[in-house]
């Protein structure tokens, strides 16, 4: 992924243990505390929690735009309900 930025969002308290390591090894790797921040403008988004806080998302208000994909990885949406919004999402493991 060339001149592309990722962004990773922590919203725990402690740094992940790899974080460290994507810092030397990725220079467009960007952390951000707030979820908002990480979503805006993204073109893929991926969930990778069972936490309550993704739990009940406005994806299109929360990206900003209306051409990106949800990778879920915990299956927290009905892939119904999300088809009828229009949402581009692809549930993993269901």
């Amino acid at each position: 992924m060339k001149n592309r930025e990722i962004k990773v969002c922590e919203t725990c308290e402690r740094p992940f243990e790899w974080r460290k390591k994507w810092e030397r090894d990725w220079e467009n790797v960007k952390y951000c505390s707030n979820l908002k921040h990480a979503c805006k403008h993204s073109d893929l988004l991926i969930i990778h929690t069972e936490w309550n806080e993704f739990k009940q998302l406005n994806f299109k208000s929360l990206v900003g735009k209306n051409n990106f994909k949800i990778y879920d990885l915990r299956n927290l949406y009905s892939p119904t309900k999300m088809k009828k919004k229009k949402i581009n999402y692809f549930c993993i493991g269901r």
